[in-house]
């Protein structure tokens, strides 16, 4: 099993579409300059130690193992389920995510991968907490809730995260198959594109670290899904999804006529 090579954003622009096209993912190392990741860092920092100061008793050294940044958040969360809801509604506004979804990057890149209108769909930031497997997703295609033809989402790495972390889980060259028909199973209460068993082996699912900052664009027919954080720390990502704009596409059409 092949692992999923890097490329620059910046200056191998052939090599990496190509390399997309023909397995539907793609990492870059530098998509998105640092510093936007970095400001999301900051605000989260400030978020988390407030309702942490404000509900908590413990000082920082009574604290389990974390990210610089996210101290107390573990505690936060055992000590009232609610909060950690609370803060993660909070969190998907944070200026800083605003600020990193309008990268002309993620519009460039859309376009340059065959969008003629490209929108933004649904950007938010993933925590993943030690242990905690409740918000887990099986491996399934990004059709689900989707009502663009044509899309692509781009994962970027707040942290390091090594498969004990919970790396994802991505079947290269599976968007191949097309849409999926949904189902369930013992396992899920909703109706995901699961791969059919016999796919399986043609397309075999791998775990695929990512270092902070790297982004990895995936097709949304491409399988993937989430694995267990078995770390000490919380998994920290954000989700920027671009869709063709249909509404302008079929605007066009109507216009034309």
């Amino acid at each position: 099993m092949n692992e999923i090579p890097r490329f620059s954003f910046n200056h191998e622009k052939e090599a990496d579409y190509r390399y997309f096209n023909e397995n539907g993912c793609v990492i870059f190392r530098d998509l998105i300059e640092e510093k936007y990741s970095d400001k999301i860092i900051t605000e989260l920092q400030s978020v988390i130690q407030y309702q942490v100061q404000k509900h908590l008793n413990s000082s920082k050294q009574d604290f389990l193992v974390a990210n610089d940044f996210d101290r107390g958040l573990i505690e936060l969360a055992r000590y009232n389920d609610t909060l950690r809801e609370r803060l993660y509604n909070i969190i998907q506004r944070l200026p800083s995510l605003s600020n990193f979804m309008a990268h002309p990057n993620f519009i460039q890149i859309a376009k340059e991968l065959g969008m003629s209108e490209p929108i933004y769909l649904a950007p938010h930031i993933r925590m993943d907490l030690p242990n905690e497997e409740k918000f887990l997703i099986p491996p399934h295609q990004e059709i689900r809730g989707t009502r663009s033809p044509n899309m692509i989402f781009m994962i970027t790495a707040l942290v390091d995260t090594d498969k004990k972390k919970g790396a994802l889980l991505v079947a290269p060259g599976s968007h191949k198959l097309g849409p999926l028909l949904p189902k369930t199973n013992n396992d899920i209460r909703y109706q995901y594109e699961l791969m059919p068993e016999q796919y399986q082996s043609l397309y075999p699912i791998q775990q695929v670290p990512l270092h902070k900052y790297e982004t990895i664009v995936l097709n949304m027919y491409t399988v993937h899904g989430s694995s267990p954080n078995n770390s000490l720390e919380t998994r920290w990502s954000t989700i920027i999804k671009s869709g063709e704009n249909t509404y302008a596409i079929s605007s066009k059409s109507f216009h034309s006529k």
